[in-house]
């Protein structure tokens, strides 16, 4: 059947919605794909934004995916409009419609057809000196050093949990920096424990070994059972306080020793991206392997919403195999609500793309479960240590607001400020809920969601004051 031009609107440029842009391509689909950033790619496969910036080398089976995936991008561009440079700032469920914000001015984009594809951010974690210069997320860290923009430093320890720490050890190393040590929470028991399931993807365990004996080739220090306990300098980080951690990874204080560096890599995982599905009024249940709060969805990646759907890290953190995946599958169900091919040849099409996301789905929830944070982390912020940047709330307010009967997280906000800053409480608001959680002795259900609001994206004065360009996609 005749299907009109644009008729899908992709939001994110990343593997889940290149791979969704492909998908329909491939069948004759035209599609709107919008992101942020100026290039396509998303994080994972960021491009420097400043033309002769030289990036640290990647390793090669990711330079590989990024290579194959542009690649194939670029043959079906034809079939794509790409609005890059746009910020998705609002959205109005009842019309189809979204808010961009683009070089200062607003306009709308109408859709038939919607796949999300918004990925993931990082969870913060805060300790004492958490806000010196030079404390830095892992991601953003890899960031900076993939893109050869600017160098996070020179002497640099990574602490937390999770593999991408290893990974981020040796691109470190390659770019010239000198990891004084890899500090991962979790114990060598407890990574034995996951054994079974990093067997059933032998692809990615070998692909992670390879790191481990980069690093011990290296001389890459790597501590298991240690971690951050605090963060010191004057004006930015000059040594970096770690130790021993128990079962319940409460620092063994006594024990702990002092580095010297001029900057640190914090790594506690990542949170799915979700307040634009959130403001379309999806369903979200809590999984907390899969990053917390994500958008319900079905085999097909569709959402409760009627056309919507949430592929990639934004639908749950499995990282990028998964999220390519995940962005054909919505994209095959698109073909199919459209009718652009049959339910019997989009399940055929389908049932592979499944058998392979439950195999690497596996694989992850196994170091999702050996990451997973316990609660003796909330040892090591004392009362003044602040816990939302944006606002400078510390954790004695906090205290303050449970003591006087607060129970969920929207509640919290209005007493404390938490989640009104610029970033809407994508620092703050995982480890607030958690703290709620922990202290009520309660669930994440009971807990509940920051509600978004207009505008999700810093926008320009002059541009809520001027008038709002129509664009009909």
């Amino acid at each position: 059947m005749a299907v009109p031009r644009d008729s899908v609107t992709i939001i994110g440029a990343g593997p889940a919605g290149l791979s969704a842009a492909i998908q329909l391509a491939q069948h004759g689909v035209h599609s709107t794909i919008i992101d942020s950033s100026r290039h396509i790619g998303g994080a994972i496969y960021k491009q420097p934004d400043i033309a002769g910036s030289r990036g640290a080398p990647i390793n090669e089976k990711a330079a590989a995916e990024a290579r194959a995936l542009l690649a194939e991008f670029d043959h079906r561009r034809p079939r794509v409009t790409e609005k890059l440079g746009s910020d998705v700032v609002g959205c109005f469920p009842k019309s189809n419609t979204v808010v961009l914000s683009c070089e200062g001015k607003l306009c709308t984009h109408t859709y038939r057809f919607l796949i999300l594809g918004t990925g993931c951010h990082e969870r913060a974690q805060p300790f004492s000196g958490w806000t010196l210069p030079g404390v830095m997320g892992l991601g953003g860290m890899q960031t900076q050093v993939k893109c050869g923009l600017v160098r996070p430093g020179n002497r640099v320890a990574i602490v937390g949990s999770g593999p991408l720490m290893i990974l981020a050890a040796r691109e470190m190393h390659q770019a010239g920096m000198d990891v004084v040590g890899v500090f991962e929470a979790r114990g060598r028991r407890d990574l034995l424990r996951t054994a079974g399931h990093l067997l059933s993807n032998p692809k990615l365990l070998m692909e992670g070994l390879g790191h481990l004996r980069y690093c011990k080739q290296h001389r890459i220090p790597l501590h298991f059972g240690y971690g951050v306990v605090a963060a010191k300098g004057r004006e930015r980080i000059e040594e970096l306080e770690v130790a021993p951690y128990t079962e319940q990874w409460q620092p063994v204080r006594e024990r702990s020793v002092s580095l010297k560096v001029d900057c640190a890599a914090v790594s506690y995982g990542f949170v799915p991206r979700t307040q634009i599905a959130q403001m379309l009024r999806c369903a979200h249940g809590y999984d907390r392997q899969a990053g917390g709060y994500r958008p319900v969805t079905d085999e097909w990646q569709r959402t409760s919403v009627k056309h919507v759907y949430s592929a990639g890290d934004t639908a749950g953190v499995h990282g990028s195999p998964v999220a390519m995946l995940e962005g054909r599958l919505a994209a095959l169900a698109c073909l199919a609500d459209m009718r652009v091919l049959s339910g019997e040849k989009a399940e055929e099409k389908a049932e592979p793309l499944r058998r392979r996301t439950a195999r690497i789905r596996s694989f992850h929830r196994a170091f999702e479960y050996f990451s997973h944070e316990k609660p003796g982390m909330f040892d090591l912020l004392d009362d003044d240590c602040v816990v939302c940047r944006c606002e400078g709330v510390t954790k004695a307010v906090l205290d303050q607001a449970l003591e006087a009967g607060v129970l969920d997280i929207n509640s919290l906000k209005l007493r404390t400020r938490i989640g009104m800053g610029e970033c809407q409480g994508k620092m703050c608001s995982p480890f607030c809920s958690e703290y709620l959680v922990s202290r009520q002795n309660s669930s994440p259900g009971a807990v509940g969601m920051l509600s978004p609001r207009f505008p999700l994206a810093p926008v320009p004065m002059a541009a809520l004051a001027g008038s709002k360009e129509q664009d009909d996609g």
